[in-house]
């Protein structure tokens, strides 16, 4: 009797452990199951002409909170508000996919800032921001000072997918990518994919890369930044000490710009040459000239305006049209290049 017994318990555990093997991957799959919310579930609704940002930054929260997931804008016109603090803006958290349908707007509102982004990336990791369109209110700007209203300010993050959006319109740049302190630990941005996007008509650049690794520009149209110097579609340009000094941790490295197109605006127009793509230390003119930039490579690009290497080591240009002057002070190598001048920087 007592054999029969055991025997009846083995089998028990034996079917137990069964049916943890069978169900165990089901279990895992629910237990690593994503949020996914939408934003007008925090009360975030298009088109009613009321600001949006809290109701954003609430449904954000929520998922990040929960280690991560997704936060769906639908289609609609959304306004938002900019801010300057390192805490405001709309807000993303590490692990946060931020889902727009092409139609979705972020409008954002008015205001007299010198300095502020729509969209906040600092201090995180794992984020998405993908679809829709901000539109910036540089026609509407109600101050006349500062260049640094962003679209998308990427500080201190890594790995930041930015993809099929339209950024335009902004006070400062369309997207920035560097770091909160220039002087600190912290070594800015790396792993950082732009893909597929159109950016226009900014103020100050399309694209600043600033203190960044590892950036891939990949099936870009960057069209026509104007309005405040540099003016760039996409410039390469860390903050440096005075006299020119650059830390090693503040050179940009790996930087791939490919398959993208760069519209300037007229070179006759009254302010002035504009770049399609400039590598700079702001010091080179008066021979401080410090490397800024290291493996920068770009192919199957066309620039619309002039191109300058005038700070950047280990540049490569591959099937690269460049319509403007190639203004280069350090060697660059060109191969299957089309290039309407190039002019030797001597200074």
């Amino acid at each position: 009797m007592k054999k029969k017994k055991n025997i009846r318990a083995i089998c028990t555990v034996s079917m137990m452990m069964a049916l943890l093997v069978i169900f165990a991957p089901i279990f895992s799959i629910r237990a690593a199951a994503q949020a996914d919310v939408t934003v007008t579930d925090y009360g975030a609704f298009p088109d009613d002409m009321l600001d949006d940002t809290k109701c954003i930054n609430e449904a954000i929260a929520a998922v990040g909170q929960t280690g991560g997931g997704i936060v769906r804008i639908p289609a609609g016109r959304y306004s938002v508000t900019a801010s300057r603090s390192i805490n405001e803006g709309i807000c993303m958290w590490s692990n946060v996919k931020l889902l727009m349908s092409p139609n979705t707007i972020l409008q954002v509102m008015p205001n007299e800032l010198d300095t502020y982004h729509v969209i906040n990336v600092c201090g995180v990791r794992n984020v998405d921001i993908v679809g829709g369109q901000i539109h910036g209110e540089r026609d509407r700007h109600m101050g006349a000072l500062g260049e640094y209203g962003m679209g998308i300010r990427v500080r201190d993050s890594h790995k930041v997918l930015i993809q099929n959006m339209t950024i335009k319109d902004n006070w400062g740049d369309g997207i920035y990518l560097g770091t909160v302190n220039d002087f600190d630990e912290n070594n800015g941005v790396s792993k950082v994919t732009i893909k597929n996007c159109t950016i226009q008509n900014n103020r100050r650049n399309n694209i600043t890369i600033a203190d960044a690794n590892n950036v891939t520009i990949d099936g870009c149209t960057i069209k026509k930044a104007n309005g405040i110097a540099p003016q760039c579609g996409i410039d390469i340009e860390p903050n440096v000490r005075d006299g020119g000094y650059i830390q090693d941790n503040q050179v940009c490295r790996n930087i791939k710009i490919k398959n993208t197109k760069i519209t300037c605006m007229s070179s006759g127009n009254t302010q002035g040459e504009y770049f399609a793509l400039m590598i700079i230390n702001n010091w080179f003119a008066i021979g401080k000239n410090k490397t800024v930039a290291k493996n920068v490579k770009i192919e199957d690009c066309t620039f619309g305006g002039d191109v300058g290497n005038y700070s950047g080591e280990n540049v490569a240009m591959k099937r690269v049209s460049v319509k403007g002057s190639f203004i280069y002070k350090r060697k660059t190598r060109l191969i299957n290049c089309k290039i309407n001048k190039k002019e030797k920087w001597n200074g």
